[in-house]
């Protein structure tokens, strides 16, 4: 089904035609024809996704919820260094946009992206082996990488602003698979955040990040039919909420 300004009417049932559209691209993830351009159809569908995403993490929230009344003990939390500033402007700024850029930027498919996507990738690549011998090689050798890393994003970022609107083929091989794309970057980007705890074990820690996973087939959704700045600022507001709940409840991130 295709959305459009003409065809989706509001209210509650233009967001049964959107959650319907969102289903139908989660079990068969494919590219539409267009994007929906910024209007009243364009927020009606970006609320929507919000709403989904706060229901997801809700369920999610509540499973993990049951499971710990039910026995199951979850890792701690990685204990960060950071100053709460620090941790907010990483929650709600930083890890929407770079997070974004690396795990759905290049969903567009177009030739700029996927060259975005691969540049993206070699930076994780460094970023990754940096991390791991951090304690063999000297601190030059790690500067170098990181500096490299830093231009290579620099430069990745730069390009595709001056190519996506020329660089704009989509090759068939893409079409085709991407299903297998979307799906891919959704289990990877959930995984990551299992990083976020210590001594995952359990196979009921995959609990832990079944917010992030769902919400990754989201944001999935809303790059390729309302574009990634859409897909940052969704993933933006989701954070915000969740740190500001945070802190009226717990105190703490």
């Amino acid at each position: 089904m295709a959305i459009d300004e003409a065809g989706l009417p509001p209210g509650a049932r233009g967001a049964r035609m959107v959650v319907h559209d969102v289903w139908h691209f989660v079990r068969r993830p494919t590219l539409p024809a267009g994007r929906i351009a910024p209007g009243r159809t364009f927020a009606f569908v970006f609320a929507i996704l919000l709403t989904l995403d706060f229901t997801l993490a809700g369920g999610a929230i509540a499973l993990e919820t049951f499971a710990t009344e039910a026995g199951y003990e979850p890792p701690a939390y990685v204990d960060s260094e950071w100053s709460l500033g620090w941790e907010l402007a990483a929650l709600v700024l930083f890890a929407p946009l770079i997070e974004e850029a690396i795990f759905r930027g290049w969903l567009a498919g177009t030739r700029a992206w996927l060259l975005f996507g691969l540049h993206m990738a070699i930076v994780v690549v460094l970023l990754t082996v940096a991390a791991v011998v951090t304690d063999v090689l000297p601190g030059g050798i790690l500067a170098l990488i990181t500096l490299s890393a830093l231009g290579l994003t620099l430069f990745a970022a730069l390009r595709v602003r001056d190519r996506r609107h020329e660089e704009t083929q989509i090759p068939g091989w893409f079409r085709s698979n991407f299903r297998w794309f979307v799906w891919g970057s959704t289990l990877a980007f959930g995984a990551v955040h299992l990083t976020n705890f210590e001594g995952v074990s359990s196979p009921l820690d995959a609990l832990l990040i079944l917010s992030q996973t769902a919400g990754a087939l989201l944001l999935a959704y809303t790059r390729v039919h309302l574009g990634l700045r859409a897909a940052i600022a969704q993933h933006a507001v989701f954070n915000a909420v969740f740190a500001a709940l945070s802190l009226a409840i717990d105190g703490s991130l």
